[in-house]
């Protein structure tokens, strides 16, 4: 019994450790815009419309401009500070999202593209397309693209 409540107690910990790790991590990343889509409000808000988005419940952002979620790879740390932060998942309730999206509606999970470089240039040819990539990036956005909130 008392090797189950430190085995518990232990699991607890790490996990408690995770999730603090990550949310340190918050602030390093950076939600991207073109920078002719005038959305905006405050964090939350553009936080919730951005879940929807890229989670495809809703395919248009609020001033009615057909949306484009871009993705960064999965294995990159700024895909898994997003799916916490902003989508407020874990990888597998994000895996059943897509197969239950896939199955009832057809959608498929957002582009993935390999570096923060292409989904600016990406972000900047389409008006209503939007990704994350880290902060650092952000210094060198052109005049194409915005940021609209950090995670």
């Amino acid at each position: 019994m008392c090797i189950k409540k430190m085995i518990q107690s232990i699991l607890l910990s790490s996990i408690l450790f995770s999730l603090t790790f990550v949310q340190v991590m918050a602030a390093d990343y950076v939600v991207i815009v073109n920078q002719k889509n005038s959305v905006s409000g405050d964090s939350s808000a553009l936080k919730d419309q951005i879940k929807q988005l890229f989670l495809k419940e809703k395919k248009k952002w609020t001033n009615s401009i057909a949306s484009k979620p871009l993705s960064a790879k999965k294995t990159s740390e700024a895909y898994k500070a997003f799916v916490v932060n902003v989508l407020s998942m874990d990888d597998a309730s994000l895996a059943q999202h897509w197969l239950r999206a896939k199955q009832k509606t057809g959608d498929t999970p957002p582009r993935s593209v390999s570096s923060a470089r292409s989904i600016i240039k990406l972000v900047g040819r389409n008006e209503g397309a939007f990704g994350f990539i880290p902060k650092v990036n952000s210094q060198s956005l052109d005049s194409s693209v915005r940021v609209l909130f950090e995670y």
